[in-house]
């Protein structure tokens, strides 16, 4: 890993195994709380927009994980729309973000984003890293894959992506475990896609896709 970008394994030290294994069950939780309001009403969720999936993930993981932010000793919460952020540690500022299949996150390019998603990288040991946790999106069976952690470079570049996942060891400790996955390739956005991110919010949390 280079020098100046921090490994997942010092980014998950930083943040908390403990606030890193709420976040996953968050994730997990989400998709629960997704598939019993389909079961409440299965005539309405034919009608779902993208848009309104990765809303209403957004806020059930926002929502999941407060407890977690508000126990955490160095976590600063940022939740006045249109922003919603925490820092942790003051060096890693995160949102929560949906991740297509190249880990680009979507949203409309401010200048506000832009600052938001670029590395300040000017004072050693000051740096400050932008994180997007979130999740793998798989657009064609449109569903959550798994739970995701990117540090980023760019609301379109992921300097790294690993998937987070816990493991019950034989003591009944619950361990932290990061799969990197393929070096992120830059992604090809159709009009479509272009369209669909640029209605979205300043700070691209309307809320999470």
């Amino acid at each position: 890993m280079n020098s100046i970008h921090p490994s997942p394994d010092d980014v998950i030290s930083a943040l908390g195994s403990e606030f890193v294994e709420a976040f996953i069950k968050a994730v997990k939780g989400s998709e629960a709380d997704f598939e019993t309001l389909r079961e409440y009403r299965p005539d309405w969720a034919v009608h779902y927009s993208s848009r309104f999936v990765a809303n209403f993930l957004h806020e059930r993981i926002w929502g999941r994980i407060q407890p977690a932010l508000d126990s955490h000793p160095k976590a600063e919460v940022t939740d006045k729309m249109p922003k919603r952020e925490f820092m942790i540690e003051g060096r890693y500022r995160v949102r929560v973000k949906r991740h297509d299949e190249s880990d680009a996150v979507k949203g409309y390019k401010t200048r506000g984003a832009n600052s938001f998603w670029s590395a300040d990288l000017a004072l050693p040991d000051m740096e400050v890293h932008p994180l997007s946790m979130g999740y793998r999106w798989d657009s064609e069976a449109e569903a959550v894959v798994y739970p995701l952690m990117t540090l980023r470079d760019g609301q379109d570049k992921a300097i790294w992506a690993v998937e987070l996942h816990t493991e019950v060891l034989e003591s009944g400790v619950t361990d932290i475990r990061h799969v990197a996955l393929d070096e992120p390739a830059m992604p090809e956005l159709s009009m479509s896609e272009e369209l669909e991110a640029e209605a979205e919010t300043d700070e691209g949390e309307e809320a999470g896709s």
